[in-house]
This record gives structure tokens, C-alpha cells and sequence, in this order.
């Protein structure tokens, strides 16, 4: 004879893990070291794509010169590459940025010291970075 379902049973069976309902197995990013990227990855084609994408405030006046900008920017990052990658990505002029902030995923040090980001990307799309710039009249 098989007893009724009641809800003390439902909650003792999960609270003791005999639920039916848990996995046997992790997911593939709780087994790596680095929490934001999935062990064991393949590619047939490794691919990694990076988009800047700005948005310009400006003030020009009735003579048609620019008194104020204020640009706001992002680096996103769409990535397809096997194993465990560790890029590299430099800038021409990292030192006119404001208000920058990263992913988890950039080394900290390498910016502060030589203004390089250095990181492993997570798989997929992610935005690597966000920054502020202000130009005033005369730059």
C-alpha cells in the first residue's frame, strides 16, 4: 500500500536531499576556479567580439563651438573561446576616462599599474567595462 502524499513528507524528502528534484551533478562554473566561466569548453571556431558603443552630451553654442561634452561609454564583449583564455586589451589614451568600472572577470592590478586590462572572459556576452569622459571648452 502506498501512502497519500501530505506535506510534511514533501518537505521532509527535501530538506533530507531524497528529493527527486536535485541534480546528482554541479553546474559546470561551481567545479572551476574562476566563478564566471564554465569548465571544459570547446569551440570549433574561437571567437571573441568587442563592441564600444558611446553616447555623446554636448553643449555647442550659437556660434557652433562646443562649450561641454560628456561621453558615456561601455566595452561589450561577446565570447566563444575554448578552455580557460586570458586576453589582454590595451587603449590609447585610458587616462582621459572617469568613473570607470568593471567585471569581475578584469585584474585589478595590471589597470591601476600599466592601465591594461587583463582578465578571462566569461562565456557569451558580458559588458567588460563602463566609463564617464568629459571634455570642456578648450580640450
Amino acid at each position: 500500500m502506498i501512502p497519500p502524499p501530505n506535506i510534511v513528507n514533501k518537505m521532509l524528502s527535501v530538506v533530507t536531499g531524497n528529493s527527486s528534484n536535485m541534480s546528482d551533478t554541479l553546474p559546470g562554473a561551481t567545479s572551476s576556479c574562476i566563478p564566471w566561466r564554465t569548465t571544459y569548453l570547446k569551440y570549433a571556431n574561437n571567437e571573441v567580439y568587442v563592441d564600444l558603443v558611446e553616447e555623446m552630451d554636448a553643449i555647442v553654442n550659437r556660434d557652433g563651438v562646443l562649450v561641454k561634452c560628456k561621453i558615456y561609454g561601455e566595452v561589450q564583449v561577446n565570447s566563444h573561446l575554448s578552455d580557460v583564455p586570458d586576453l589582454t586589451l590595451s587603449f590609447a589614451n585610458p587616462s582621459i576616462l572617469d568613473n570607470v568600472r568593471f567585471h569581475p572577470c578584469v585584474r585589478f592590478f595590471p589597470w591601476e599599474s600599466q592601465q591594461i586590462l587583463s582578465f578571462v572572459p566569461p562565456d557569451g556576452q558580458f559588458k567588460l567595462r563602463s566609463y564617464k569622459c568629459v571634455v570642456l571648452k578648450g580640450h
